[in-house]
């Protein structure tokens, strides 16, 4: 894994890639994977079967995942990340809108979940053709997760992933203040290369996808 070992997440967009890597797990060397697609009920019990095995963390973006998640019945409770829209309009929920704060009170309410962080992806990003264009989806992508935090109370320790192979590009133009009660990840896509760069910034803890690359900062 990433930096010798330190780093012990990935996320998978297949149950397939999951059972690939659970001799990652037996080695030692891999906690956790996040399944990085929106729930689908049907896997539910691969998923459950798998998280005896490996940490599993879902991706949800509506009440129906919470539903899903609690129809289903496990004995504790999912750590699920909340997929937030910031233009692409092709998965998550719309930042800044009612339906976000309705599935954050839902999945803090239930008893089959619990929120883990928010997650963006600017696809969109990949229409950019300059460096200006991908610095304005990186700060839209960080506005978005930041803005979805405050729904929570202010010292509630948390992740918010942010990221794009655009935006990774621009990752040392960023220039924010994240409260400490967060974890900035940023997600680089499909460019290996990036590993070096995040190395340099790095602050807190990665997490490597299979053919992909986030850098969790603290």
């Amino acid at each position: 894994m990433l930096a010798g070992g330190r780093y012990k997440s990935i996320v998978a967009s297949t149950l397939a890639e999951i059972r690939g890597v659970l001799p990652l797990v037996r080695e030692g060397i891999l906690d956790d994977v996040l399944f990085g697609l929106p729930l689908v009920p049907s896997y539910l019990p691969s998923l459950a079967a798998l998280r005896s095995q490996v940490g599993v963390l879902l991706m949800v973006d509506n009440e129906q995942h919470v539903a899903a998640l609690e129809a289903f019945g496990a004995p504790d409770a999912w750590d699920v990340f909340v997929k937030v829209d910031i233009g692409s309009h092709r998965a998550g929920v719309a930042a800044r809108s009612a339906a976000l704060d309705a599935l954050v009170k839902r999945i803090e309410s239930s008893a089959s979940t619990r929120l883990y962080g928010f997650y963006c992806h600017a696809g969109h990003s990949y229409g950019g053709r300059t460096r200006d264009a991908a610095e304005a989806a990186l700060q839209e992508e960080l506005a978005g997760v930041l803005g979805a935090a405050k729904l929570l109370p202010a010292d509630r320790e948390i992740v918010v992933s942010i990221g794009s192979t655009p935006t990774a590009h621009v990752l040392r133009s960023l220039e924010a203040s994240v409260p400490p009660n967060l974890k900035l990840e940023l997600h680089a896509g499909t460019l290996i290369p990036h590993t070096k760069e995040g190395e340099k910034g790095e602050k807190g803890r990665r997490r490597w996808r299979a053919s992909h690359f986030t850098f969790e900062l603290s």
